[in-house]
């Protein structure tokens, strides 16, 4: 890496900036063999009384990796001398097992949604005398010139471009000039969501609040993100606070019995978004069943699998939540 950077740099002076910074790095954070790793996690006071050292290591060998569970630390509290009070290595892979499980249960949320936003936008462009849905892609990609990225058809098409892509027949067809039941196969979902805000606010609709969807759809993007990419969720659950909600989903979480203290918090704030979201746009009524089952048995499991938390924990606090939005859904 080293070689790598020193090419990087003709100035000899940033380049041994740079050096030093990296130098620096390496010796703050080096690489450690396991062993070492779990020797400092237990020096900070996790212990290995549930599951033994042997286990642990097994775990972290064969069934996930030290930053994927050890990123829960953050959901237990400290003593004085900054070691973890009560924490058993077992809680952070159970933790780490349950946050998996919440995000292949997201992702098919955030998927139905999709889909059924593509098609109520597809219904309503069908409806619409006043476009031949080419028009729509044209006005979109002209609508984004002074912003920081502009849209090309190029871009929108970025995936389908490579001869490997299962749609590079779809690009082939329209690259030239897309129409919208075209694009919308192959744009990214922040792209679809731009898409769909740009059409509801060239062809208004009584149904559609553009001002309260962007930030409802904006949370179903970023949960989106964590699902598909398998990021870690459940820690720093509270942390962060939402100044201004989206109306509709205030008025939805205040019928729930969600308090503003959870619903202000960014992490919460999204799931919740996506609760509500497919609540409100998916119609699919085995789509709906499905996955409010599938959401309500985890949760459920949760709150007792987790019941040897403190009865403060943002974790409990969080699945709580997820069961007053469960019981309201579909109401």
């Amino acid at each position: 890496m080293t070689n790598q950077v020193e090419q990087l740099f003709e100035d000899e002076e940033e380049k041994k900036r740079i050096l030093e910074v990296i130098k620096a790095h390496k010796s703050i954070y080096p690489k450690k063999e396991l062993d070492l790793l779990l020797d400092s996690l237990e020096e900070r006071g996790v212990g290995f009384n549930i599951k033994n050292r042997s286990e642990a290591k097994e775990i972290l060998e064969e069934l996930n990796y030290f930053y994927k569970i050890t990123v829960y630390k953050r959901n237990f509290k400290k003593n004085a001398q900054r070691n973890y009070i009560n924490l058993e290595f077992s809680y952070l892979s159970d933790i780490a097992s349950v946050d998996m499980q919440l995000r292949y249960i997201l992702a098919s949320f955030t998927l139905d949604i999709e889909h059924s936003l593509k098609t109520l936008l597809m219904k309503r462009v069908t409806d619409n005398q006043e476009t031949d849905g080419y028009d729509v892609i044209e006005g979109f990609i002209q609508s984004t010139e002074r912003s920081t990225i502009p849209l090309t058809k190029e871009y929108l098409f970025k995936k389908a471009r490579n001869p490997a892509s299962y749609q590079h027949s779809l690009y082939l067809t329209h690259k030239d000039c897309p129409p919208i039941w075209a694009a919308i196969e192959v744009m990214s979902f922040g792209d679809l969501i731009n898409l769909f805000l740009y059409y509801f606010r060239r062809y208004p609709e009584d149904d559609i609040d553009i001002n309260s969807i962007r930030g409802l759809l904006t949370g179903v993007r970023v949960i989106r993100n964590i699902s598909v990419h398998n990021n870690p969720y459940l820690f720093n659950l509270s942390k962060g606070n939402i100044s201004s909600v989206n109306s509709d989903l205030k008025k939805y979480l205040q019928r729930c019995g969600v308090k503003r203290t959870f619903y202000s918090a960014p992490k919460i704030h999204d799931i919740l978004c996506v609760l509500y979201a497919h609540d409100r746009f998916v119609n699919g009524e085995g789509s709906r069943r499905y996955r409010i089952e599938s959401l309500s048995s985890l949760v459920e499991k949760s709150i007792e699998r987790f019941s040897y938390l403190d009865k403060d924990s943002e974790i409990l606090y969080f699945f709580k939540i997820l069961k007053l939005t469960i019981d309201n859904y579909g109401e």
